[in-house]
């Protein structure tokens, strides 16, 4: 079974590949609709399991909304990103302004699945240790 920093991974690799395709100008950006993360844990149908029942709370689970303590990406690239382009419906590199964004936005997911591999080889090391 996959634990939640597995399943954490897998989605954030998920997210890198549909930047790097959007920073190679091979893809565009479609917002929460072709995130894996938001697909994942943005959704009306994802709980937090501590609140009340039919309580929900926006991005629980998400690793960037962990990363930065906000939801809806918030705190992150993807804000200037979205903002240069507002809610037009073809987000992609179109020039060197949105390709600087994109990139951002890649460095960021990047340091958020490094810091999250990190932490799952030092606890595989310590389990493996502790034998």
């Amino acid at each position: 079974m996959e634990t939640k920093a597995e399943k954490q991974i897998r989605l954030l690799e998920g997210s890198v590949d549909k930047w790097l395709k959007i920073y190679y100008n091979r893809g565009e950006d479609h917002g929460r609709f072709d995130c894996p993360l938001c697909l994942m844990y943005d959704g009306e149908d994802y709980c937090n399991e501590d609140e009340e029942e039919g309580d929900l709370l926006m991005c629980f689970g998400c690793p960037v909304a962990e990363e930065t303590g906000k939801e809806n990406c918030a705190g992150t690239p993807y804000k200037k990103w979205f903002d240069n382009f507002g809610r037009c419906e073809e987000r992609k590199v179109v020039d060197e302004t949105s390709k600087d964004l994109a990139k951002a936005e890649l460095d960021f997911l990047v340091s958020i699945l490094d810091k999250l591999k990190s932490k799952v080889t030092c606890s595989n090391s310590k389990a493996t240790s502790n034998l």
